[in-house]
């Protein structure tokens, strides 16, 4: 269950912005949480690419250190983050988000560090098998049905929507910036451009007549993370 988190806004001693908000937690503070499931963390903002996401997020019981494995989701805009062992059902942890390693695209950071206590509860059963990569096969019908107006059979000006024109391919429009960069979805033209209201980007965002869906974002930014790097 999503929970909205209240969160202060005001200046911080040495930035004209108001601090980036956490609107977000799963689970909430003193909530119990299944053992084995992803902690979540939203943002009202985008993080930036270059965050250093092992040094973001700690995982503590008592003088226990849990090691955990971070990933940022920019469709929803937060961390997924997975403890590196099992939790002890009924045992209290600490999550702490450290301040110092957060910043928004947009140069906010927060005004202090995230600490959400919480106890782990009875795992969940297994919904469904792990997925593999996504393959370019299952994203080329949702550029077919969404981007065909200016990516179409003959794109004039614009690059068709294939792997080959795609990936390592220079940016026409951001001179400096390749289209999908294999394993990097931020450091990609093209995931920016279907991300709604990026900062930074240029132009209209992909595609012009409306946002792709958080399903769609998610399968192509998925399929940018397993290209294969050169």
């Amino acid at each position: 269950m999503l929970v909205q988190v209240a969160t202060t806004v005001g200046c911080g001693p040495d930035r004209d912005l108001d601090p980036l908000g956490v609107v977000v937690t799963v689970p909430t503070v003193g909530a119990r949480h299944p053992a084995g499931t992803p902690l979540r963390v939203r943002f009202d903002g985008y993080l930036r690419a270059d965050t250093a996401w092992d040094m973001v997020a700690t995982l503590t019981s008592g003088e226990l250190a849990a090691r955990v494995d971070v990933d940022y989701d920019p469709v929803e805009m937060g961390l997924v983050i997975s403890a590196g062992l099992d939790l002890r059902v009924g045992v209290g942890y600490t999550l702490t988000v450290r301040a110092d390693a957060i910043e928004g695209v947009d140069g906010r950071v927060l005004d202090e560090d995230l600490v959400l206590d919480f106890v782990a509860g009875n795992p969940r059963a297994p919904v469904s098998a792990e997925r593999g990569p996504t393959t370019f096969g299952e994203v080329a019908p949702i550029f077919e049905r969404a981007c065909n107006t200016c990516h179409g059979a003959e794109p004039g000006t614009w690059p068709p929507l294939t792997a080959d024109a795609l990936v390592g391919a220079p940016s026409r429009r951001r001179p400096g910036r390749t289209l999908v960069v294999p394993g990097d979805p931020l450091s990609s033209e093209l995931v920016t451009r279907i991300l709604p209201d990026y900062p930074g980007t240029l132009g209209a965002p992909m595609p012009p007549e409306g946002a792709l869906a958080p399903e769609d974002q998610k399968r192509i930014i998925d399929w940018v993370k397993g290209v294969d790097r050169p």
